[in-house]
């Protein structure tokens, strides 16, 4: 039995399915268990995986729609949002409510705006009500809580993760951390959280991919669902929905785009029930008109030393092991050049930044002890 520190008027329990388990209810709330027996799963009424939006969104956990700007990511959760309020099928998929509830946090857009857009996706005001929207970006799993603790929901909306992440978007294990709390509200609160992202800058021209991702690794891996939106290469009002991730879905969901139709008017997407092959999405490679790689001499030392007050910034010393990906990460976005910076390049633009004296190594080659560290603490 899961074990908790309530008084027993705010507790009670319930059996639920055929296992032989204990849930709690606190406040017509079920809380699960967290520690079961395989025999216990075994007996679980669990013949498929619950969604939201069937076959494709999960009906608790965290996933992720991705995406370069201007695509339409942002309508598009919209959308979604308004479908679940109004209980209305979603681009041709049925969605499975249980409260028909959802919170939509929006960082980038504020309050006129918003009024302005949901006008152009929804003709009429009739639960309407069922959507609360909040344009802050500060403690927000704290405002869940408050949020689902007094009106339970079925869908959360983060537009966007960076703005309520705030921190560096490459630290894999601080975002894991994160993520493990919005997780924990999914699960207490049977929910189904989506975040919005963005893909690197560079990655609209090659075939979609999770790997396409701005963020550290710890992002991708812990979405149970991944979908990156992109722009038709011949026409922008085409949109291509392509999934990149998803635990529970055929390979037929992942490996061709379903295309929609965007209307510039009403904000809205349909879908054509089209699909196109991922390698059909990409930009082929022409030699000839890639750019010329960019030089370290070519860089500026002012520009250097920018860039290094990023690399450096909340530490002193760094071994060469976290010296590299943090120069390969922060070079590639200067540079924009479409070729990647890999160990060899590293090691090229790290020899130019001691010649330079612009960074200062300690130590010998090879040595666990050594570290690098800026010129001076200017």
């Amino acid at each position: 039995m899961l074990e908790h520190n309530l008084p027993p008027d705010q507790c009670f329990v319930q059996s639920k399915g055929t296992a032989n388990v204990s849930f709690e209810t606190i406040e017509g709330l079920t809380i699960e268990p967290q520690t079961y027996t395989g025999a216990d799963l075994y007996r679980l009424d669990a013949e498929t995986i619950p969604t939201l939006i069937s076959p494709i969104v999960p009906r608790k956990g965290v996933w992720a729609l991705v995406g370069s700007s201007d695509t339409g990511k942002s309508m598009l959760l919209r959308q979604l949002a308004i479908c679940v309020a109004k209980r209305t099928n979603f681009l041709g998929w049925d969605v499975s409510g249980e409260h028909w509830k959802v919170i939509y946090i929006a960082t980038e857009d504020d309050n006129v705006s918003t009024s302005y857009l949901i006008k152009r996706q929804s003709t009429q005001i009739d639960d309407l009500e069922n959507i609360r929207f909040h344009f802050e970006s500060d403690n927000i799993p704290e405002y869940l809580e408050a949020q689902l603790s007094s009106e339970l929901a079925d869908l959360i909306i983060i537009d966007c993760w960076s703005d309520v992440f705030g921190q560096n978007l490459i630290d894999s294990a601080l975002i894991r951390q994160v993520l493990n709390r919005y997780k924990a509200i999914a699960t207490k609160y049977n929910c189904s959280i989506a975040f919005l992202h963005h893909t690197g800058k560079r990655t609209e021209k090659l075939e979609p991919s999770k790997n396409n991702i701005l963020s550290g690794q710890g992002f991708e891996a812990k979405m149970r669902l991944v979908i990156e939106l992109r722009t038709d290469l011949n026409d922008e009002n085409i949109k291509h929905l392509c999934i990149v991730k998803g635990n529970y879905l055929g390979r037929e969901f992942k490996n061709s785009s379903f295309v929609l139709n965007f209307d510039p008017q009403t904000f809205l997407f349909t879908n054509s029930n089209e699909r196109v092959p991922f390698e059909l999405l990409a930009v082929p490679v022409d030699t000839a008109q890639r750019k010329r790689r960019v030089q370290p001499h070519e860089i500026p030392n002012e520009t250097h030393l920018i860039i290094l007050s990023k690399v450096f910034k909340g530490n002193q010393k760094l071994k060469l092991g976290e010296l590299n990906p943090k120069l390969s990460n922060h070079y590639d976005q200067q540079c924009n050049d479409g070729y990647t910076f890999g160990k060899e390049r590293v090691a090229k633009f790290l020899s130019h930044l001691l010649e330079e004296g612009l960074i200062i190594k300690q130590g010998v080659d090879r040595s666990p002890n050594t570290f690098y560290t800026l010129l001076n603490d200017d």
